[in-house]
């Protein structure tokens, strides 16, 4: 059995000689661990599950750090991260360094939700406080087409320690014949979804989708002859179900 210090192990391979590292440098080692945990959990994203998936997957899924994580529903998904590259605000109709043409911005405080295309694929990415998009693309491979006079969903969930109350948001394709989307938040705000290419975006500060209690959304739907319908967001098919 070992009882020597992973420090001294790691000096070993420097020094061959024995070497003691002492408490305070220990302590500092720690510290800046626990800072890291902390700089990181600022982005720690909440998913919740798609329509028609059970919510019971929810109590299967936590992490030591108390912060709740769902599964992910779609290919090539990645937890927003740290980049070394900062941008700025990124413009519609930019085009990102791996590719990825930005067909709508939705920008909440220092947020900025992104839809994306690349080929023949929609992307979805957040970037924070000017980070870079590219670390953190979630990608649909092909075309996903939803109902003339619907919608499917993609992707809901919540960034609960990105804004005071958390920054929520919900995004997917819509059919042809829809006109506007607005989302109907659990406090009843209205908010107003962008729609490009097929595709709609929507993000605000609040608690939706933070967990199982808090999946009362509902999504309104203007069409063009104009009439509107409304569907609960338990109710809103998926894009796994086509």
């Amino acid at each position: 059995m070992n009882d020597e210090y992973p420090e001294q192990a790691l000096l070993r391979t420097l020094d061959p000689a024995p070497q003691e590292v002492s408490d305070a440098a220990r302590a500092r080692n720690y510290r800046r661990v626990v800072e890291e945990v902390a700089r990181s959990r600022t982005r720690a994203r909440l998913t919740v599950p798609l329509p028609r998936l059970k919510i019971a997957i929810a109590a299967a899924c936590a992490v030591a750090a108390g912060v709740l994580v769902l599964p992910q529903y779609v290919p090539d998904a990645r937890l927003p991260g740290v980049s070394t590259e900062q941008v700025t605000v990124i413009t519609v109709g930019s085009v990102t360094d791996i590719g990825v043409l930005i067909i709508a911005n939705v920008t909440v405080g220092d947020t900025q939700f992104l839809l994306g295309r690349m080929g023949d694929d929609h992307r979805f990415s957040v970037s924070f406080n000017g980070s870079d998009p590219d670390d953190n693309w979630e990608r649909f491979e092909g075309s996903v087409p939803a109902p003339d006079d619907g919608l499917l969903l993609a992707g809901a969930g919540n960034f609960p320690d990105a804004a005071k109350d958390g920054l929520a948001y919900a995004y997917g394709p819509v059919g042809a014949d829809v006109a506007a989307v607005s989302v109907i938040t659990q406090s009843g705000e209205k908010v107003p979804a962008t729609i490009s290419n097929g595709w709609f975006l929507a993000a605000w500060e609040g608690r939706d989708f933070y967990d199982a209690e808090t999946l009362g959304s509902r999504f309104t739907l203007t069409l063009r002859d104009g009439t509107t319908r409304t569907v609960d967001y338990l109710d809103t098919p998926s894009v796994l179900d086509h």
